[in-house]
């Protein structure tokens, strides 16, 4: 396990208010991107370092996301898993980034697997599997626009 993931793993564990602080600066250097006045918290786990996120997003109790970019003020609910597009592990596949816009609101449960454009809305416990465009409610397993 590289260094970088040991630490992430470690910091998940650290109760809050310290460990949203902790979580917040170790990703803020490792990153490469996080946005002013991000949240993480409690069980929140980062696990690719290529990974930005939009100033004043929440990353939810539970979470974990992959190679991915985050737009600013999204909100993650509880256990939400953001992986490389279906792939999360790299023997030998590439990982593909997930795009989710400013403004979306994730709920709790939720699978990213595919794109989410601005100002959408994820349902609770929604898997989704390809990408959407801007303004879209997108419930159900697999996900599809309300």
């Amino acid at each position: 396990m590289n260094g970088f993931l040991a630490i992430a793993e470690i910091l998940q564990y650290v109760p809050t208010p310290l460990g949203r602080v902790l979580r917040a600066a170790f990703y803020r250097v490792t990153l490469e991107q996080v946005g002013k006045g991000v949240q993480f918290h409690l069980g929140s786990i980062v696990t690719d370092r290529r990974a930005c996120i939009g100033a004043a997003s929440r990353i939810g109790p539970g979470c974990s996301v992959g190679y991915a970019k985050i737009g600013a003020r999204v909100l993650f609910a509880q256990s939400i898993h953001v992986l490389s597009g279906r792939h999360q592990h790299t023997k030998g596949l590439e990982l593909k980034c997930v795009h989710i816009g400013d403004d979306c609101w994730i709920g709790a449960g939720a699978v990213i697997m595919g794109s989410v454009g601005d100002s959408s809305i994820v349902g609770a416990g929604a898997v989704v599997t390809k990408d959407y465009g801007s303004n879209q409610t997108i419930v159900g397993n697999p996900a599809r626009p309300k």
